[in-house]
């Protein structure tokens, strides 16, 4: 099947910058290079294994996008804790995550919504956490995906097929990375929101 060169991509997204830049149409610039940023962090398969600090930017590039969509409708709240920024994360874990709640928050809420990224050390441990004030899981989801937990091992994960970004297999890598020390919880209201939190020991990145 015939694929399209990233750098031809890239290339094109930097004329479309450029032209933006030149008109001073700033929100059209400011896309392009977010999206940019986020296709060669993507696409960039030389490591699995990042800083949060590389994945607290791509979420920022990410939520410029989702607020030049959403507009008004999306608040975007940040609580990082500067000490968390050096260690280790599993590469593409956040963003999976985020778009999970902009599909339960966002979408499919009347009003207003918000979306918090939280992170933070804890003595030896990193504490994730991505809350949303949307229409919540519905709870046969939720049991589905209790049960995918309990029942999973390293079998699951087929890497050959390519980076997967599913709500599963953000757990399944972490879990493969960090073993029975990774806690992964979902709490959920139907109508109030849901809160996923995820716990790691603090290993410094290389």
């Amino acid at each position: 099947m015939m694929q399209i060169n990233p750098h031809f991509l890239y290339n094109t997204l930097e004329v479309i910058s450029g032209i933006a830049d030149y008109e001073q149409v700033t929100q059209i610039s400011d896309i392009t290079q977010s999206l940019s940023k986020m296709l060669r962090y993507n696409i960039d398969l030389k490591s699995e294994e990042v800083r949060i600090a590389e994945e607290i930017d791509n979420c920022n590039n990410f939520f410029l996008i989702l607020k030049s969509r959403f507009e008004d409708k999306l608040q975007v709240e940040q609580e990082i804790d500067r000490e968390a920024l050096p260690f280790k994360i599993l590469k593409i874990t956040l963003q999976p995550l985020i778009e999970n709640a902009v599909k339960h928050g966002v979408e499919k809420k009347l009003g207003q919504a918000t979306v918090l990224l939280e992170v933070k050390k804890d003595k030896d441990w990193i504490v994730i956490r991505i809350v949303d004030n949307g229409t919540g899981f519905d709870p046969e989801a939720l049991e589905e995906f209790e049960r995918f937990k309990h029942k999973s091992d390293t079998t699951f994960y087929e890497p050959a097929g390519g980076r997967k970004v599913g709500l599963k297999n953000v757990y399944l890598r972490l879990r493969i990375l960090f073993g029975d020390q990774l806690d992964f919880a979902i709490r959920s209201v139907e109508g109030e929101g849901t809160a996923i939190t995820i716990r790691f020991p603090a290993i410094p990145a290389k």
